[in-house]
């Protein structure tokens, strides 16, 4: 019996390039086609049949669920591509024209495989070719309703996770504010006590002063360099910190001691910059 995709798909990408066709998802949309293929067998064997000639009931469905498959969905994929969604006044007559050309050539082949004369089968107007056209619409209704919930779910599934991406993007965003508002905060403040501190000690102890300038200089080149990137490996950062604490030193003498330790497999891990020193601070 056929199987057609969904006449339901999303339409939020144009394809760009129509010439390749989709092989590809053409072949991933015919492995339901198996199922469908037995289970039809199956029905008109033992539901509408006497429980015999199953293997020639299978041949049937198989030729006229591929030839039908092959128009219905080759023609969607050929006209619409694989993600714009078909108008279904377009897609419905796709597919009856699809099922009607499925069952007729379907049989025909059928007929040649199997060696027998299916006329049955395959000519307009006998009540056995339309209750056989009738069983293929259904089953061509059924499976459209199933792809179309699929892809229905699928694309919520894809909006549920654009969402959330989009969510995660803000908060960063907004993390980054916070941290740049905080690194302006402390910097003028931190800043403001060195140059003074500076101030007084160019007069009192000139060679003192130069080791805290020379550190401050060495702190406003790292605190530049980190401002200008949103994440920096923890060796700069504690460069930066050695400058900051270099500094604090020359202020505070023998008040203040301090050591670093980093582990060498951490040194190139990552961090947002400036978020160490509130901590030392």
């Amino acid at each position: 019996m056929p199987l057609s995709d969904s006449p339901v798909l999303a339409d939020a990408t144009i394809p760009s390039a129509r010439s390749r066709f989709p092989w590809r998802r053409l072949g991933k949309d015919a492995f339901p086609l198996v199922g469908l293929v037995i289970l039809c067998a199956l029905i008109v064997t033992y539901a509408f049949g006497d429980g015999s000639d199953f293997l020639a009931n299978l041949v049937i469905s198989a030729c006229i669920g591929t030839i039908s498959f092959c128009i219905i969905d080759g023609v969607r994929l050929a006209v619409w591509g694989e993600s714009r969604r078909p108008h279904w006044l377009a897609f419905g007559a796709v597919i009856a024209v699809g099922v009607p050309a499925g069952q007729i050539f379907g049989a025909r082949l059928a007929g040649l495989l199997l060696g027998m004369e299916l006329k049955q089968l395959h000519t307009l107007g006998t009540t056995r070719t339309s209750g056989m056209l009738l069983f293929t619409l259904l089953a061509t209704g059924g499976v459209t309703l199933y792809f179309a919930g699929r892809d229905r779910l699928a694309r919520a599934e894809a909006a549920a996770a654009q969402e959330r991406a989009r969510a995660e993007a803000v908060e960063r965003q907004a993390l980054q504010a916070q941290l740049q508002l905080l690194q302006a905060q402390i910097e003028p403040h931190m800043l403001f006590n060195t140059l003074a501190n500076l101030q007084g000690l160019i007069a009192i102890d000139p060679p003192r002063a130069q080791r805290m300038l020379d550190q401050l200089i060495q702190f406003l080149r790292g605190t530049l360099s980190s401002s200008r990137s949103q994440a920096t490996p923890l060796a700069q950062e504690f460069t930066l910190l050695d400058a900051y604490l270099g500094l604090m030193a020359v202020r505070m003498g023998e008040r203040l001691s301090y050591s670093f330790d980093l582990p060498e497999p951490l040194r190139t891990v990552r961090i947002p910059p400036m978020l160490l020193q509130p901590l030392v601070e």
